[in-house]
């Protein structure tokens, strides 16, 4: 932590830069812990006075007519799906949802959807409460899970 020394402002600190002439003038930097800012900035985590950096995701694709697909080796809790891609060959049994944990279904793509055949994008940015992901895919469907699992 630093302190602030008397009337004249100078500061007690390890950071130190120039030597002291006039083009290179010393100057004083103090050092501030994370832990002493009123605010958190993206990414901070103050209980342990650093900043988390996230990892890149993973992707994992399911084919057609898949039940509970786990995603990831084993899955857990924790797990994050970012996003699905669903590609839809066939509208009338497009249906696919994803279960935490082996839990209730979650519908995300119904038959026959409005658009019909095609790409569909789908944010869902969710992390496991239970356990692994699942996904089941319709015979008209197939996946592409963006996320991190385990």
């Amino acid at each position: 932590m630093s302190e602030q020394n008397g009337s004249n402002g100078s500061w007690t600190t390890d950071v130190v830069a120039g030597n002291g002439t006039a083009d290179n003038p010393t100057r004083y930097y103090p050092l501030v812990s994370i832990k002493e800012f009123k605010c958190l900035f993206p990414g901070e985590d103050k209980d342990n006075d650093v900043i988390r950096v996230e990892q890149q995701f993973l992707y994992e694709t399911v084919a057609a007519s898949q039940t509970n697909q786990v995603l990831g080796s084993t899955g857990a809790v924790g797990d994050f799906i970012q996003r699905l891609v669903i590609t839809v060959n066939t509208a009338a049994t497009a249906a696919v949802s994803i279960a935490d944990g082996g839990g209730s279904a979650i519908p995300i793509m119904p038959n026959s959807p409005g658009s019909g055949i095609g790409v569909y994008s789908i944010e869902l940015n969710l992390q496991s409460m239970v356990g692994a992901w699942a996904i089941t895919t319709g015979a008209g469907s197939t996946v592409l899970a963006v996320g991190r699992f385990t």
